[in-house]
C-alpha cells in the first residue's frame, strides 16, 4: 500500500520536543511491539482507523487510544491502523487492500473524523485503477501576517491558560473575540480545521471535499458490510469548535445525517469536550493533538458507548 508506514519496525522519535517509541506489527500499524499479526481473527478485534490524533503522535502506546483500549479490553484485540494525514479516500482505499485483497478480518471498524479530513480529501486523487495519489493542498489560505499571530496565540494558550487561572479565562476570551472579529490581526480567513465555520468564496471547494469524504466513506461502508464488519464513526472537535462551542457546529451534523442515511453509529465527542472546555489546553499538546490525559478521556467515553453499540465484543469491564 502506498501511504503507509514501514511494517515490523521500530522507532524513536521527536513531537515538538517531546521523545517517544513506536513499533509497527507486520501490517505496518502502529503497535505495542514489533510482532506477527495473523490475518484471520482468533477473538474479537476491532481496527481503529484515523491520523495523527488516533496514530498518537507525541506518545507511547500505553498513552494511546488503542493502547489503553487494549488493556480495559484485554480479550479484544485492537488494530492501530491510523497514520497522520489520514482522510477517508485514503482509509476506504487501505481498508480494501488489506481486507479485500489480503483477507485481513475483523469484527468492526472504527474511524476517527477529524476536522481536516474536508481539506486533506482535496490533497488527494483517484488513479483509474482506483489507488490513490497525493496532488498537493488545494485551497488552504492564510494571510500574509499569519505565522507570527498563529504563534503568538499558541504561546497564550500553552504558556498562560494552562499556568494562570483568572488571568488565562480572560485570554482565552480575547483570544476567541480575536478569532471571530480581527481577521486583520491574523485569524485566517479559511484554515482547514475552520471549513465549518467559514462563509465565503472557498465555499464551492470545501463543498467539494464534504462530498468527497461522504462519498468514500459510503463505499467503505458497503464494502465493510460485504465483510460482515460493522462500521462506527467518531467525531470530536478541533481548536476552531472548541472556541465557538456551538453544539450544532456543521463540523458535527454533516456527520450525523450521513450516519442516520447509512444506518451507521455516530459518537459525538462534542459533548465530551466542550463540558471540558476550560481545561481543553490541559487535554492537548502544543500542536493540538490530544495529550495522555486526553487520550484517557476520550478511550473512558468510548469504552461507554461501544459497550452497548458492540454488544458481546467490548462486554469486559
Amino acid at each position: 500500500f502506498p501511504v503507509t508506514i514501514r511494517a515490523s519496525n521500530r522507532g524513536d522519535g521527536v513531537w515538538r520536543g517531546r521523545k517517544f517509541t513506536s513499533f509497527t506489527n507486520r501490517l505496518g500499524f502502529r503497535d505495542a511491539k514489533v510482532r506477527d499479526v495473523p490475518l484471520k481473527k482468533n477473538r474479537p478485534r476491532i481496527i481503529l482507523i484515523g491520523d495523527s490524533n488516533i496514530y498518537g503522535v507525541g506518545l507511547d502506546w500505553d498513552q494511546t487510544i488503542a493502547g489503553i483500549l487494549g488493556q480495559r479490553f484485554p480479550s479484544a484485540e485492537i488494530l492501530n491502523a491510523a497514520v497522520p494525514s489520514y482522510c477517508p479516500t485514503i482509509e476506504e482505499v487501505k481498508l480494501r487492500y488489506l481486507m479485500g485483497l489480503h483477507g485481513l478480518e475483523a469484527d468492526a471498524v472504527i474511524l476517527f473524523l477529524d476536522v481536516a479530513d474536508v481539506d486533506d480529501e482535496l490533497s488527494y486523487d483517484r488513479r483509474p485503477d482506483g489507488g490513490v495519489f497525493l496532488c498537493g493542498p488545494q485551497f488552504s489560505e492564510l494571510p500574509q501576517n499569519k505565522n507570527w499571530a498563529d504563534s503568538f496565540e499558541k504561546n497564550l494558550q500553552n504558556r498562560v491558560e494552562k499556568n494562570l487561572t483568572l488571568v488565562g479565562a480572560l485570554v482565552r476570551n480575547i483570544r476567541q473575540w480575536l478569532r471571530r472579529h480581527c481577521s486583520w490581526f491574523g485569524v485566517m480567513a479559511y484554515e482547514k480545521g475552520r471549513w465549518a465555520e467559514y462563509d465565503g468564496h472557498l465555499n464551492a471547494l470545501i463543498e467539494e471535499g464534504v462530498l468527497r469524504a461522504a462519498s468514500s466513506l459510503t463505499r467503505l461502508n458497503e464494502f465493510l458490510k460485504s465483510k460482515n464488519t460493522r462500521l462506527i464513526l467518531v467525531v470530536s472537535p478541533g481548536s476552531s469548535q472548541m472556541d465557538y462551542l456551538d453544539p450544532r457546529t456543521r463540523a458535527l451534523t454533516v456527520w450525523e445525517a450521513w450516519g442516520r442515511a447509512n444506518d451507521v453509529p455516530i459518537i459525538s465527542l462534542f459533548p465530551l469536550f466542550y463540558s471540558h472546555a476550560t481545561e481543553y489546553a490541559t487535554l492537548t499538546q502544543s500542536s493540538g493533538h490530544w495529550n495522555g490525559k486526553g487520550h484517557e478521556l476520550v478511550t473512558v467515553e468510548l469504552s461507554q458507548k461501544l459497550r452497548t453499540i458492540l454488544q458481546g465484543v467490548f462486554s469486559s469491564p
